[in-house]
């Protein structure tokens, strides 16, 4: 019995066993939990979509949420097991409680779940919901990895936490480049700009509709009651005509009439022939002539050429020159004497030498009153040797006979006067482009007519410099850059108001006929970027033959022109872009500095006269006066007038900014010295009514759109700029 009772005691020890396996045991337990908790929340981090956007911080008083995390989640599901849409809130949620995620990444949805997507790693979730960067700051540097275009990252010194600074909504971040591009506005809550988006295609737009972000015109060929010629998109009318007969101004088939002829006369010159040949006009008024097999015989050109004077030229080559001994260039070689033998594909160039009897009155050159000759642009060109004058009068007249081995389309345009230029243009190819010429509507309009003479004959422009404009023919038009380039942009101009189509047919034609010559040179060759006043105003008549007769080549010219060595991207005084006036070719000598006027020019030198500043701080002095006012017209025609093939207008064809974006400087008055605001009548007439705007109510029939939205500001100080100016909205 003693033993028996001996176990029953022992039961105490027994006890203390059971307690330490119940620990154990809930030991396992508890890992076992954290193990399925842990489980779970790697599967739901891997398994939840993360992708990237801008996002905000609303109060700006705790730290910035990542900029490179996005909240737009799509098809995510919460730890409820509900999915969510684009504002994170639940669809199918039946719980009786609505999870609420609106506006948050992270934190609790309100329901015991959390807003997806969560933080990543370096992000806390902050009072508002959203990831915040971990990151201490102490000064606003700190903060600049938030930076952008509609923003800048500040420090709050309280919470040592970067910010956002956001810019308004009202501020423009990325202007349109073409009438299917909107512009874009900051956002009001992300430093970065909105994603530069096209218009749908097939919106409609200034003029046609948008495909893949070009305003574009859809050309339908006219051949209603045509048998030949241009149907208007740059194929021919069917059925064509046969031999025998020519394509009519009606574009109708006619029996062709044939004219023989044994002389021409033209812009005071005739050539005489050994015998008749069949001759006709291009449209711009000059002669050709039929060659048959064996040339053209000329037997005598009046006036007839002498030694150095009354020169001729067959197919002229680049930078040189047979017409005037006096003038630098000079080589007897290439003059040509009669009887000569003119082949097809043959241009012969004739001119007339001035002599005293062509004097048409005096003008100062000082105190000296000097004899001189009007140009055709209305400048008294000096023709006088004596001693105070400058003789710049050389050439009187010029006029060019092509030579074809084919009749020519009746509304051909005179090929090329040099060497293997010799494609022919039709008036018919322009009839697509033409109805895009615009008509606005302007005070005091001068006389189309009067101006369309001026060219009327060939501008002869073989060389660059003093040069070239000493050869130039004084009654064919303007021989100095500043008046070539102030003819060039007011005869683009006057062609884009609104004048009737037969007021402005014969300066379109002799235009169009003008670009047809220039591009012949670049196609040789040939370039325009010289020093001075030389050389300005040849690249605007090219682009707009090209794109009249809608030749890529053309609108694509590869050439040196003055306008663009002229003008260039600078620097302000606080190293922000700002357009420059200046030579930016490298020949320039002698010594230059800061003058008191305020812009960079000439102390002394052995070469050129005009330099431009090496760091791009101030403008040139020299030649503002000469040749800005001239670039106005030509600076305003190409803003505004569009090219329906490319979906483009010839500002960007042209491809220089700093030339447009320095006329805004000009005609605001910001330039040194005091030159500024001077431009040709009709180029400050068109700018004045149609640069800038009040409202929208002032775009409404405005080339460029009817929306007036704030212009960029290119002044040395735009502190005080508020402009605005119409655009596509």
């Amino acid at each position: 019995m003693q033993k028996e009772s001996y176990v029953i005691e022992s039961a105490p020890v027994k006890k203390e066993i059971n307690w330490k396996i119940l620990i154990i045991i809930l030991i396992i337990l508890l890992l076992l939990a954290v193990i399925v908790v842990l489980s779970f929340s790697v599967y739901d981090y891997i398994t939840t979509p993360r992708n990237e956007t801008n996002l905000t911080d609303t109060d700006n008083t705790n730290p910035i949420i990542n900029p490179s995390i996005n909240n737009t989640p799509n098809n995510l599901t919460n730890t409820t097991g509900n999915t969510i849409n684009s504002d994170n809130n639940p669809l199918n949620n039946t719980s009786g409680c609505t999870p609420n995620c609106t506006g948050k990444q992270c934190g609790s949805d309100g329901c015991g779940g959390l807003c997806a997507p969560g933080c990543n790693a370096g992000y806390e979730c902050n009072s508002t919901g959203n990831c915040a960067l971990l990151i201490n700051c102490s000064v606003d540097s700190n903060c600049s990895y938030l930076i952008g275009v509609c923003g800048k990252g500040l420090c709050n010194q309280t919470a040592k936490k970067c910010y956002a600074s956001y810019n308004s909504s009202s501020i423009i971040c990325r202007n349109n480049v073409s009438g299917c591009d909107a512009v874009e506005m900051c956002a009001g809550n992300s430093v970065s700009c909105p994603d530069d988006l096209n218009k749908t295609n097939g919106t409609v737009c200034l003029r046609g509709t948008c495909s893949n972000g070009k305003c574009v015109n859809s050309c339908t060929p006219n051949c209603a009651g045509k048998q030949c010629g241009s149907d208007g998109c740059g194929g021919n009318c069917p059925p064509g005509c046969s031999s025998g007969e020519s394509c009519s101004s009606a574009q109708k088939c006619e029996a062709r009439v044939i004219r023989l002829t044994n002389n021409i006369s033209r812009n005071g010159i005739t050539w005489y022939f050994d015998r008749e040949y069949e001759y006709g006009t291009f449209v711009n008024g000059d002669y050709w002539v039929l060659d048959e097999g064996s040339g053209v015989r000329v037997i005598n050109v009046n006036p007839e050429p002498s030694t150095g004077r009354n020169g001729n030229m067959v197919n002229p080559p680049l930078g040189m020159q047979a017409f005037h001994s006096g003038v630098k260039g000079y080589n007897s070689s290439l003059a040509v004497y009669f009887p000569k033998t003119i082949h097809s594909g043959e241009s012969l160039v004739s001119t007339i030498s001035v002599n005293s009897s062509h004097n048409d009155g005096t003008t100062k050159a000082g105190t000296v009153t000097c004899a001189c000759i009007y140009d055709g642009s209305g400048y008294c060109v000096y023709n006088d040797e004596k001693s105070g004058c400058y003789q710049l009068a050389f050439i009187y007249k010029g006029a060019v006979l092509t030579v074809l081995n084919s009749v020519p389309p009746i509304d051909a345009f005179r090929p090329s006067y040099l060497a293997n230029q010799k494609r022919i243009y039709a008036l018919s190819d322009i009839e697509n482009q033409r109805k895009f010429l615009l008509s606005l509507e302007i005070a005091g309009k001068p006389d189309i007519t009067s101006h369309a003479k001026i060219f009327e004959n060939v501008w002869i422009d073989l060389m660059n410099n003093a040069p070239g404009r000493l050869i130039r023919p004084i009654k064919n038009g303007p021989t100095y850059g500043e008046y070539f380039s102030r003819e060039s942009g007011t005869a683009a101009l006057l062609l884009n108001l609104n004048y009737t189509s037969e007021e402005k047919e014969r300066l379109l034609i002799n235009y169009l006929q003008l670009g047809v010559d220039l591009y012949g040179i670049s196609k040789s060759g040939g370039n325009w970027d010289t020093g001075g006043g030389h050389d300005h105003g040849r690249k605007l008549p090219i682009l707009f033959a090209g794109v009249m007769f809608n030749d890529s080549e053309m609108k694509n010219v590869n050439s040196q022109f003055s306008e663009i060595s002229h003008s260039y991207a600078g620097k302000s005084s606080d190293g922000n872009y700002i357009p420059r006036y200046g030579w930016t070719n490298p020949k320039c000598t002698g010594t230059y500095a800061l003058q008191s006027g305020g812009c960079w020019g000439i102390i002394s030198s052995t070469g050129a006269k005009d330099c431009d500043d090496p760091n791009g701080l101030y403008d040139t002095c020299g030649y503002q006066g000469n040749i800005i006012y001239a670039w106005v017209g030509q600076a305003v025609t190409m803003k505004y007038l569009y090219d329906s093939n490319t979906g483009k207008y010839l500002k960007e064809l042209f491809n220089h900014d700093p030339f447009f974006d320095f006329i805004e400087r000009w005609m605001n008055k910001d330039v040194a010295p005091s030159y500024t605001d001077s431009a040709t009548e009709i180029a400050k007439a068109v700018w004045s009514k149609f640069r800038y705007c009040n409202a929208d109510s002032d775009c409404f029939g405005h080339p460029l759109g009817s929306k007036c939205i704030p212009s960029q500001c290119y002044l040395e100080d735009c502190s005080g700029w508020n402009k605005k100016e119409c655009a596509v909205g």
